[in-house]
């Protein structure tokens, strides 16, 4: 069992997870530290004063931790690093930002079926009308380098219920529920907007997500996000009250608000391949 937590210090503090062991999972013994490190730690990614949810699995041939980085009564968001765990110590190479936006956060690694490696995500802010937080679609995990590039699960491409069409600049494709699965073409000047039919036939802006040459940004009323473009096209995915966005250089997810039906929109150049989901 890893148990993540801190170290107090007149420095501001060393995040650490902690190994322990058992063989009838009811009784424990501590059997060292996996790692630490400290908050004024900055290279690759600041990781924080304290840790939550360390995930410690193999990837690719290698061994990747990610974590929540916590400060008293302010979660952040998720890092991982690319390392080495050896007589059950971890040691780091590489440490990077997984995550961005307000939302993802504590993810939780699983291997699927045919052994692939995932995590899911609780997603916070998610509240309202029935909801008291949600959890991400599953993500699918693969190294780039030293490089975690997330994706969603083939299952979510599973659930499509068909292509709706393709949006582009003044065409856009309307969605008759509030989920869609969206493969965006975004140029290096770019947006795409994603809007609520509601039930009196007015259009409400669920979210604006703009390319901005090596940037990707989101919009949420007067709020913005920013997080690396990546390469290749960008895939979305809305859900009801969530939006979860997925880049080469990571991923973004946004508490939205939900429409019975949605809109797509494109503007500038790209386009977008609109899809359905049950």
């Amino acid at each position: 069992m890893v148990v993540g937590g801190g170290l107090r210090d007149e420095r501001g503090g060393t995040a650490t997870a902690w190994v322990y062991r058992s063989t009838d999972l009811e009784a424990w013994a501590y059997h060292g530290l996996l790692t630490t490190r400290h908050t004024t730690q900055t290279d690759g990614e600041w990781s924080g004063p304290a840790w939550e949810c360390p995930q410690l699995f193999p990837l690719d041939g290698r061994w990747v931790l990610t974590l929540s980085a916590w400060e008293p009564d302010h979660p952040h968001h998720a890092v991982y690093a690319v390392g080495d765990f050896t007589d059950g110590r971890f040691t780091a190479q590489r440490w990077s930002r997984l995550t961005f936006g307000p939302s993802y956060y504590a993810g939780s690694a699983f291997a699927d079926r045919e052994g692939r490696r995932g995590l899911i995500h609780w997603m916070r802010q998610v509240a309202g009308d029935g909801w008291a937080g949600a959890h991400s679609v599953p993500h699918l995990l693969r190294l780039e380098g030293d490089a975690v590039v997330c994706e969603p699960h083939p299952a979510v491409a599973a659930a499509r219920t068909g292509a709706l069409g393709e949006a582009t600049d003044g065409h856009d494709v309307a969605a008759p529920s509030s989920a869609v699965d969206v493969e965006w073409d975004a140029g290096e000047r770019s947006a795409l907007r994603v809007a609520a039919d509601d039930d009196r036939d007015a259009v409400v802006p669920v979210v604006v997500l703009e390319a901005d040459g090596g940037l990707l940004v989101a919009r949420l009323g007067d709020e913005r996000w920013e997080m690396p473009r990546g390469t290749g096209p960008v895939r979305v995915v809305v859900d009801g009250p969530t939006c979860e966005v997925f880049t080469t250089a990571g991923v973004m997810g946004l508490a939205v608000a939900a429409g019975p039906a949605l809109r797509v929109a494109v503007e500038g150049d790209g386009g977008a391949r609109v899809f359905g989901l049950s």
